[in-house]
């Protein structure tokens, strides 16, 4: 039954059958592989953009975080001054008792 069947794959008539068929589904796989990897390559950039968009996010938040602590310190800083002020129209008054 082995020898049939290597003969069978072996007669010219199969591969009249099967070679244009099987050319074909081999440029398919190759034009597909094409395909494929242009779309990698796309998604690689599109997923760059992304995470640069991301550190640009981040950094924009760190940069707002900086500009409300700087002006929360301003603010305590105008508060000691203001402290400051009173402290020394208080000693002022002390002393003239």
């Amino acid at each position: 039954m082995h020898a049939r069947l290597h003969d069978f794959f072996h007669k010219e008539g199969f591969l009249m059958i099967y070679r244009r068929p099987l050319l074909d589904v081999n440029q398919e796989i190759i034009d597909l592989t094409i395909k494929q990897e242009l779309c990698i390559k796309k998604l690689q950039l599109e997923n760059k953009k992304l995470c640069d968009f991301q550190e640009h996010l981040e950094l924009h938040n760190l940069f707002a975080a900086i500009e409300a602590c700087n002006r929360k310190l301003l603010n305590i800083k105008c508060d000691i001054k203001a402290v400051h002020e009173r402290t020394l129209k208080l000693k002022k008054k002390v002393l003239k008792f």
